[in-house]
């Protein structure tokens, strides 16, 4: 089954290599002419407990979010996410994995992928 998650990658050709039904964490991405650029949602973790590497074109954010509560009494509810996860971000541009920024502010995991420069678009001179 086809989600609009699954459509809004293929038209943004971010396929993923496997979309999983656990989208944990959210992740937003962003392009320019010279950057990509991914925001994601990682509330609550400690920076030491998260790990990103990009291989072949593809960008994996995984980690442990460790429960934050007294494990001895009863759970009446529980909604938020515990435990590891990955996730696998296809980047369908030719980035330049030397110059890759990675920053973890308040929640959120901010990635910085500077394009190659055979990926920025280039001006054609008509003569």
């Amino acid at each position: 089954m086809y989600s609009a998650l699954n459509l809004m990658d293929k038209l943004l050709g971010l396929d993923q290599e496997v979309y999983e039904d656990n989208l944990y964490p959210s992740i937003n991405v962003y392009e320019n002419d010279d950057l990509v650029e991914l925001k994601v949602l990682l509330p609550g973790l400690d920076k030491k407990d998260i790990e990103a590497k990009i291989e072949d074109g593809i960008l994996s954010i995984s980690g442990k979010k460790k429960i934050d509560y007294n494990k001895e009494g009863k759970v009446l509810r529980q909604e938020r996410f515990f435990g590891e996860f990955e996730r696998n971000v296809k980047i369908n541009t030719p980035v330049d994995n030397e110059s890759i920024n990675a920053l973890y502010e308040k929640g959120v995991l901010s990635i910085t992928l500077k394009k190659s420069e055979e990926a920025k678009p280039k001006k054609i001179e008509i003569s």
